[in-house]
């Protein structure tokens, strides 16, 4: 979070058209933010029951959805309530059944039970293997842009097959370790 907060305040500090809008930028004792002239400010706070209590928020992104808590979902979300168009952004990637927020929010955009709810997901199919690399076509979309398949078949080759099909194919597991071997 802080290394986001970081590269907005490089974006907005060579944008010209931003600079006129910037106050200062924070970074000390635990207090991270950017504040603009007009009150507006972007903050960093931890992702725990506690991290965003007391705030109020036009927008809210959070990052890792799959390791956030409950109770920290719940704090953060109230947040929003007394803002007009209040808006979130979650990206993770995916999760195991102990991933219960990200688990809930999927089912329920699946389900289309808010309109105001939005699920976007690159995943490969279940069914695709961890060497296929139509899978990593479907849940890579920045292959052959930002990213090249050799990077890939390096990260398969080195890493844990379960990690590996979370971290790169965003296929949802049970349990991110397994008692048995690979294979």
């Amino acid at each position: 979070a802080e290394m986001t907060l970081y590269q907005i305040n490089d974006i907005i500090t060579s944008n010209p058209s931003l600079m006129h809008l910037y106050q200062r930028y924070y970074l000390t004792n635990g207090k991270q933010e950017i504040r603009f002239k007009n009150g507006a400010r972007i903050i960093v706070v931890a992702a725990t029951n506690n991290g965003s209590r007391g705030l109020s928020a036009d927008f809210v992104f959070l990052d890792e959805l799959r390791t956030i808590t409950p109770e920290a979902m719940e704090a953060v979300s109230f947040t929003m309530n007394a803002r007009p168009a209040a808006q979130m952004l979650t990206v993770s990637n995916a999760g195991d059944k102990s991933s219960t927020v990200l688990n809930s929010l999927r089912d329920k955009a699946i389900a289309d039970v808010s309109p105001t709810l939005g699920w976007l997901e690159w995943s490969a199919h279940p069914s695709r293997k961890i060497d296929d690399p139509k899978g990593w076509v479907e849940a890579v979309p920045a292959l052959g842009h930002t990213m090249s398949e050799e990077i890939l078949r390096h990260s398969l080759a080195t890493s844990d097959p379960l990690t590996f099909r979370v971290e790169v194919l965003c296929q949802f597991v049970d349990n991110l370790a397994s008692p048995f071997e690979a294979g």
